[in-house]
């Protein structure tokens, strides 16, 4: 699922969901240079590789998913 871009002070983000082959739904974001680079490449229900993403804690009051762990996507991640 691909969420909406949102301004912040310290710069702007995209949010979306990853669902993998075992159903495990992850928060993912991308941000500044990444929602340009890759932002456009995005649909729902499409099926990407994703590398160089950096995995952080969840921070569930910014999220409705359950999961423990996000992926962040900035400079030199590639999705593909």
């Amino acid at each position: 699922t691909v969420g909406l871009e949102t301004s912040k002070a310290n710069g702007y983000l995209r949010n979306f969901e990853i669902i993998d082959d075992e159903g495990t739904v992850l928060k993912a974001t991308l941000w500044n240079e990444a929602v340009d680079k890759f932002g456009p490449l995005l649909q729902e229900n499409g099926i990407y590789e994703m590398s160089n993403g950096m995995v952080a804690v969840s921070d569930k009051k910014y999220t409705t998913v359950k999961a423990d762990y996000c992926i962040n996507f900035s400079n030199p991640a590639t999705i593909t």
